[in-house]
């Protein structure tokens, strides 16, 4: 089955005083300390609008097909981010990935969420980094394991690869 996805993410937000953000202001740090000028004005006392379409996907998918006597899938994504803040506006991959399935066993390879990202007790939010308590932002290349015990416990063994998206 083959299938074409994305989502248009159109924001606007405003903030105001002068924050310390990231990618063009779409991951907030937090507000900057006070910085007065020679009449005791705060400088950092600022308002701003911005507005973004950058966090818009585009997505392909491929599923119920099988690749040596697996159950597989591929995926891939990408979105207008870039992979760091030099490269925002260009086109970057998120996610490129097979993953095979042969009963309990899994193997994932290519590049998806860090290991240590949960897909299954992560929030489901449309929003980029929206209901996340850190950054998520490691997508690297790696090799999987995935071997399912039963219903609730499975163990992974992952390799993972220094990815520049992570920065």
């Amino acid at each position: 089955v083959y299938k074409f996805g994305g989502m248009i993410d159109f924001k606007v937000y405003t903030d105001s005083y002068k924050s310390r953000t990231y990618r063009n202001d779409l991951i907030y740090f937090f507000p900057l300390a006070p910085k007065y000028n020679a009449a005791g004005e705060d400088l950092n006392k600022v308002s701003t609008i911005n507005m973004s379409i950058f966090s818009s996907r585009l997505n392909f998918s491929v599923s119920n097909f099988k690749f040596l006597n697996a159950e597989a899938n591929a995926y891939v994504e990408g979105d207008f981010l870039g992979a760091n803040e030099a490269g925002l506006q260009m086109f970057s991959m998120r996610h490129i990935y097979l993953n095979l399935k042969w009963g309990k066993n899994a193997l994932l390879l290519g590049q998806t969420n860090h290991p240590v990202y949960i897909d299954e007790v992560s929030p489901n939010t449309i929003a980029f980094a929206a209901g996340l308590p850190y950054y998520f932002l490691n997508r690297a290349p790696q090799i999987r394991y995935r071997r399912k015990i039963n219903d609730q416990f499975s163990v992974t063994a992952a390799a993972v690869v220094f990815s520049l998206h992570n920065t």
